[in-house]
């Protein structure tokens, strides 16, 4: 390493760095935790947070979930009519996989602040616990660029429904 690359590199760690906190958007589930019924047909809303003193805004993207389908199934994806450019509810890959769910803004300014992408109406199957995530292979765009969201997902607790003396088991419990 020359003289001068050795300075450089002692000056930049030497110096003072400051690291401004960074509000990145945000993709949440509401609920995050649902506790339902064997046999219950129930939504979920996939929503997007953005800081709009930021600057940052959502143009479209498309959405991968990931849950266990052997405890839920996803039955139908309805994307908000906000986003009103070639909505596709996408489908299941595989089992456990639901694909390519799509949204975009033609009339509609691209969205600011907190928005509603879609609901996803599932149905509880078999008593236990299923995350529901939005899978690293999504994608969300500004108008001009990628953007990466933190995302958060939803853990659903199915129960087995409720007997004639009004007793249930929850998920959690040990039904030997």
């Amino acid at each position: 390493m020359s003289r001068i690359a050795k300075i450089l590199a002692m000056v930049l760690l030497l110096s003072p760095v400051t690291v401004l906190p960074a509000r990145a958007a945000e993709v949440n589930l509401d609920p995050v935790d649902p506790v339902v019924a064997v046999g219950d047909t129930f939504t979920v809303n996939i929503e997007i947070s953005l800081d709009e003193a930021a600057g940052e805004q959502l143009a479209g993207g498309i959405i991968d979930l990931g849950y266990e389908d052997g405890v839920v199934e996803i039955i139908a994806v309805a994307i908000d009519p906000y986003w009103d450019f070639l909505p596709d509810s996408g489908s299941e890959a595989e089992p456990g996989l639901w694909e390519s769910i799509g949204f975009d803004v033609f009339v509609n300014d691209p969205a600011t602040g907190g928005a509603v992408i879609a609901g996803v109406t599932l149905q509880a199957l078999a008593a236990g616990t299923s995350q529901l995530a939005v899978l690293d292979s999504s994608r969300f765009y500004s108008a001009t660029a990628q953007i990466l969201p933190t995302l958060t997902g939803a853990s659903i607790r199915v129960n087995t429904p409720p007997t004639a003396d009004g007793q249930t088991v929850s998920a959690d419990e040990d039904t030997a």
